[in-house]
């Protein structure tokens, strides 16, 4: 075990230490050490973990990221993601490496206030932490706050626990909590995450499958969405499994199953949720928007999901309008949709013990739901729903046992539409 201070790091909030603190990294990586994060704050750029990288923190450590966006560079496969925002710098980078340990009560703060919307480069800022085909990953205890884009970013990844972390990051935009990306084998657990955009979110922006991921026992506030799996959707994603979570003070939607660029995915569990005013509340949808993200990855025909199972849900959700203020939305009811293509239906969705409360209220109809298409996957972009509880077109075996849905105001549309669905 080494410390910091045995190789003269001492905390500083105004030095720039990367230098220093990635020798310490390279010499204990290669030593099968393990390195002890004296407590005090640390100022520093792109650090990269190394195989058999292990760091704690003392408690009463952070780690400040740099203000410049030069101090960032040097993170491969740079990528540009569905809204149009180049991707892939990072405070915390790792390529083709394993066994990455990092533990403690620090707190690892990217200071978005420092990458404004009205800086020429806004579109490049970094994220947090972004693993990249990497084996055996532990990230726990950790407090991430303020990332300028996305928090944890796992990519290509197989073998992977993050428990025990808090994600604080709000006001930044596009700010996900943990993203999923193409990656296999994990586990997230006891987490607590509050954030702009999607807290967790399970995608594939690879032609690799995204699959065998547990979500458990967390806590899910955001602005934009809950939990998701898509938009980013190129690689199948399969069997994968939420459960025991309290999702509350929910934008935007609360459980979104989205694909977009030619994912088949099967095989989801999503279970024992308890929401606290939510919008949405379930949005399933496929599309064939067919984005490729790498020059080498296509997908000509759209995805096909299969086998969701969504049970033991309970809560009150939200009219999207009224809960919404930071987002332009066509006026949206509380409603479960799920909408299939009339040549690549959902399948075999399941729907049983539901058990919630809509705000409801009289809304105009859209004069008609249209397939997402080419568009851009949100529950939203569809039109406003003819229906007050349940709205559901194109599926093959769709099985709802012991619906419950009170609706607090009146409304005089029919509760519950079903189109070219057999059950």
């Amino acid at each position: 075990m080494k410390y910091l201070s045995d190789f003269n790091i001492l905390p500083s909030f105004t030095t720039i230490q990367t230098a220093a603190i990635q020798d310490a990294i390279n010499q204990t990586s290669a030593a099968g050490e393990i390195l002890v994060f004296n407590k005090g704050t640390y100022l520093t750029g792109l650090l990269e973990m190394k195989d058999n990288t292990a760091i704690e923190f003392e408690t009463g450590t952070a780690i400040i990221g740099s203000s410049q966006l030069s101090d960032y560079e040097g993170s491969a496969e740079l990528f540009v993601d569905a809204v149009g925002s180049q991707r892939g710098r990072c405070l915390l980078y790792a390529h083709s490496k394993q066994n990455i340990s990092l533990k403690g009560s620090c707190v690892i703060d990217g200071r978005l206030h420092n990458f404004s919307k009205d800086l020429p480069e806004y579109a490049k800022r970094p994220f947090l932490l972004n693993f990249i085909n990497c084996k055996n990953i532990t990230l726990d205890g950790i407090l991430f706050k303020n990332s300028p884009a996305w928090m944890l970013c796992i990519s290509k990844c197989n073998g992977f626990t993050i428990e025990n972390v808090t994600i604080f990051s709000r006001t930044g935009g596009n700010n996900d909590g943990i993203d999923i990306n193409s990656s296999q084998n994990g586990v997230i657990r006891n987490c607590v995450i509050d954030t702009d955009d999607d807290a967790v979110c399970i995608k594939s922006t690879y032609d690799s499958p995204c699959e065998n991921i547990l979500i458990e026992d967390c806590m899910l506030c955001t602005n934009w969405g809950a939990f998701k799996i898509g938009t980013e959707s190129m690689g199948d994603i399969k069997n994968i499994h939420i459960r025991n979570c309290f999702m509350h003070d929910v934008k935007g939607g609360a459980i979104k199953i989205l694909s977009a660029d030619g994912a088949n995915i099967s095989d989801i569990v999503v279970e024992n949720i308890t929401f606290l005013d939510v919008t949405g509340p379930i949005f399933i949808t496929n599309g064939n928007r067919l984005r490729s993200y790498y020059e080498t990855n296509t997908r000509t025909v759209a995805g096909k999901i299969s086998n969701v199972t969504i049970k033991n849900i309970s809560g009150n959700v939200k009219n999207a309008l009224k809960h919404d203020a930071s987002k332009v939305l066509n006026p949206h009811p509380a409603v479960i949709a799920m909408t299939g293509m009339a040549n690549t239906k959902l399948e075999n969705i399941t729907l049983s013990n539901i058990d919630l409360i809509f705000e409801s209220g009289e809304f105009t109809a859209s004069e008609k739901i249209s397939e997402i298409g080419s568009g851009y996957p949100e529950f939203n972009r569809i039109g406003i729903p003819p229906a007050s509880k349940i709205f559901a077109i194109n599926i093959d075996n769709l099985i709802m046992d012991n619906v419950s849905i009170e609706l607090e105001n009146t409304s005089s549309l029919p509760e519950v539409i079903l189109e070219n669905v057999n059950k």
